[in-house]
This record gives structure tokens, C-alpha cells and sequence, in this order.
């Protein structure tokens, strides 16, 4: 397999979900760093210069349980996320 460069990028699909990379107004709309970007807003040239320009980045493919990270230290973070949701519950339940 080829070694990948550290600043490689997937090649631009337009058919791809884009998130922004900083703020930007388009259209008369501000977009925030990370918030999903409107495609219908520009033209198909448009979205590949800011693509190529790291204005839009391709969105992150979201994980199903079965490609989730099983390492030791995710699975310590996730029983912690759970203890610490089932005790603020506890303390709803307390205060009610």
C-alpha cells in the first residue's frame, strides 16, 4: 500500500456532505467552523475552490457500534459518560 502524504485529501466528490472549516458568509448566511454546508448555495466550481483552498472539508463518515474504538481508554471514557448520566438522573429523581 502507498504511503499516504501527513496534508493528503480525499479527491473532490460533489455528490460528498461538507462541513466548514471556518467562518463563512455565503449568500447572505454565515456558516460557523464545523456546521454542515449548503451545496445548492454555489456553483459546482465554487464548492471545489473552497474545497481545494480548505474552506469546506468533506463531513466525517459517522461510526455504528461495530467500528467504534474498542481500545482499553475508550471503553473506560464511555462506562464513565454512563455512570456519570445515570447519577445525574439519580439526583433528578432526588431533588424531585
Amino acid at each position: 500500500m502507498a504511503k499516504l502524504r501527513a496534508n493528503y485529501r480525499e479527491p473532490f466528490d460533489r455528490e460528498r456532505d461538507f462541513v466548514t472549516s471556518r467562518s463563512l458568509p455565503v449568500s447572505g448566511r454565515v456558516f460557523t467552523p464545523g456546521e454542515r454546508f449548503d451545496k445548492t448555495l454555489v456553483t459546482d466550481r465554487r464548492l471545489r475552490q473552497m474545497y481545494e483552498q480548505r474552506i469546506l472539508n468533506v463531513e466525517p463518515k459517522k461510526l455504528d457500534d461495530a467500528e467504534k474504538s474498542t481500545s482499553k481508554r475508550a471503553q473506560r471514557v464511555r462506562v464513565q459518560r454512563k455512570r456519570a448520566a445515570s447519577n445525574r438522573t439519580k439526583l433528578d429523581r432526588e431533588l424531585a
